[in-house]
């Protein structure tokens, strides 16, 4: 079986691969997780891999639900040894999608372009949003259809959100965790939209996704129950963690209902083998990560100012300017070598 990624390329054409399924919902379903998008730092997604082989990819396995795509949104750029094992993932998996990008902020409006291509012929697409490093109850995606169907066999008005309320926020590394509510978590969330309206659930801060849809006149659905729908993970190598310098780790330790998730409950996650986690080295980041960062942000900006020129430069007919491809590919040099710091 050849390697699946979102657009096989052709006389400058995009279409998709592989046409999605509609077997069973009169909507197109997307999964979509940003997989280490400007990750350079070998040991850092060395980590970052073996919680997502732990976590998110056998919660998406175990689905109970098949009709939906998930798309990977990864950078271009990536290591090569990494790219390799996404590429074997794929092969092997008729629903999993790669979507090539050359910067984080890449992600949402080719996400939305995708979207909008994948579901010509759809009224409806209905979008999830899960972290690489999460996962989601084994029946979550069937409720969400489930929810997505009822709403449009009610009549109910568009755009809709559906969120998950309860779950575990936990710590990998220890196995401990506690029970949480959150109105509209980055797990799980979903918008179902009219495929001529699309926005996608990333278009949007994930915890205003309600308030979104109410400001457009919609509904609102929450998923709650007494069922924990999604797997929160806590760890030292987290976005917000890395963007911020603060993170919930020993908050989620410290909170009076903390407790050791057992195997029985992280296997209604579809999470076999979360013990191997325990016993990983976190990444340890250097002192002055945080002006890394804030570095790395800066060469983005410029990174898409320079490509911005080339690409009018191009729109015109103009033959590239030497001057900009070398400004360009030194600045994708100082982007990688920013992103190899991070870690101590």
């Amino acid at each position: 079986m050849g390697i699946r990624t979102l657009f096989s390329r052709s006389r400058g054409t995009a279409r998709l691969s592989i046409a999605p399924s509609r077997e069973s919902n009169d909507f197109l379903h997307v999964v979509a997780s940003r997989f280490e998008i400007g990750v350079f730092n070998e040991q850092w997604l060395e980590y970052r891999w073996q919680l997502f082989e732990t976590l998110a990819l056998p919660s998406i396995d175990a689905q109970s639900a098949r009709d939906f795509i998930w798309v990977l949104g990864i950078d271009r750029d990536m290591p090569r040894r990494f790219r390799e094992r996404l590429d074997g993932l794929v092969a092997e998996r008729p629903y999993l999608r790669l979507l090539e990008l050359e910067l984080f902020d890449d992600f949402e409006p080719r996400f939305q372009r995708w979207c909008a291509e994948a579901s010509k012929g759809f009224a409806h697409v209905l979008t999830t949003r899960i972290d690489n490093d999460d996962a989601i109850h084994r029946e979550l995606l069937a409720e969400v259809q489930r929810t997505g169907r009822g709403l449009l066999a009610g009549g109910s008005a568009l755009p809709a959100a559906i969120t998950a309320a309860t779950g575990y926020q936990w710590v990998p590394a220890t196995g401990q965790g506690f029970r949480a509510y959150h109105y509209s978590h980055s797990i799980g969330t979903s918008v179902l939209e009219s495929s001529d309206a699309l926005t996608t659930v990333y278009g949007k801060n994930h915890r205003k996704v309600p308030d979104w849809a109410v400001e457009r006149n919609g509904s609102v659905e929450q998923i709650g129950g007494d069922t924990r729908w999604w797997l929160y993970a806590t760890t030292a190598t987290s976005l917000v963690l890395l963007r911020t310098g603060k993170g919930l780790r020993e908050g989620t330790v410290a909170n009076p209902g903390a407790h050791e998730i057992d195997e029985k409950a992280l296997r209604s996650f579809g999470v076999t083998d979360a013990r191997r986690l325990r016993g990983l080295e976190e990444p340890e980041l250097a002192g002055n990560h945080l002006e890394l960062v804030q570095e790395g942000k800066q060469t983005d900006r410029a990174i898409k100012g320079v490509r911005a020129t080339m690409r009018q430069a191009r729109a015109s007919g103009e033959p590239a300017d030497p001057a900009l491809v070398a400004e360009h590919r030194e600045l994708h040099a100082r982007r990688k070598e920013l992103a190899r710091a991070w870690v101590s």
